[in-house]
């Protein structure tokens, strides 16, 4: 809420207590930074915040031979998370770039991470189809897959029992996603729902025009208003 306090303790642990540590540490560096990324994301400043992930932990780790840490795994996610509001933020969309998100993001296997850090990973996974969700339904695409995708991590961590409540600030980030995804379910059902409607609205009217005039050139033309009939919609599943 104190966005100048908070950018003074963002300072301090850049400018102090970061080079004071060995980047070899993943551990180390991750649980001092993790905060500082989500703060700079939460008040728009998310370039700053990929260039502090990437200098100080990812780039060390491949460079300097980092040690082993379950935080590896959300190394992708975050940097992925940070790529994509960039591109919202600056209004600058790499659609290679979002395909590659969205391939990475819809796969299972991606999303397995270690018990502690399971909230953490799941949150940032299920803000990055918030998003994705978003800019699909902009660019007139489906985003059924990234919406149910976004759900079933989110689900996870919103409704999980969190007794010590050490993983709050994810569980109401994770909240603030999944408001966002029912938000767009809800207005993809009424978008599809209108365009069930014209559909049978546009069929019946084939059927009378083809009854009062038999079709072209006076012929009957059953096949045809029989194949409108049975056009499937875009979210018809064929059983």
């Amino acid at each position: 809420g104190n966005q100048p306090a908070a950018e003074q303790q963002i300072k301090v642990v850049v400018s102090k207590l970061l080079p004071q540590c060995d980047l070899r540490d993943v551990d180390l560096v991750m649980e001092l930074i993790f905060p500082v990324l989500l703060v700079l994301k939460s008040i728009g400043q998310a370039r700053h915040a990929e260039t502090i992930l990437f200098n100080n932990a990812i780039n060390p780790y491949h460079d300097l031979g980092g040690s082993s840490s379950s935080w590896i795994r959300l190394f992708n996610p975050i940097a992925y998370l940070f790529e994509i509001i960039k591109m919202i933020e600056e209004d600058d969309r790499d659609d290679q770039m979002l395909s590659e998100i969205e391939d990475w993001v819809t796969d299972p296997e991606r999303s397995i991470f270690s018990s502690d850090l399971q909230y953490k990973g799941y949150a940032l996974v299920g803000e990055i189809c918030s998003h994705l969700a978003r800019i699909k339904i902009e660019k007139d695409e489906d985003p059924e897959m990234v919406l149910e995708r976004g759900r079933m991590v989110l689900t996870r961590v919103v409704y999980a029992v969190d007794d010590d409540k050490s993983d709050a600030y994810m569980v109401q980030m994770a909240r603030l996603a999944l408001e966002n995804i029912s938000e767009m379910e809800d207005t993809s059902e009424v978008d599809n729902s209108r365009s069930s409607d014209q559909e049978g609205l546009k069929t019946n009217a084939d059927v009378l025009e083809s009854g009062a005039n038999g079709g072209p050139n006076g012929k009957s033309n059953k096949n045809r208003t029989a194949g409108a009939r049975n056009k499937c919609s875009p979210n018809c599943v064929i059983q």
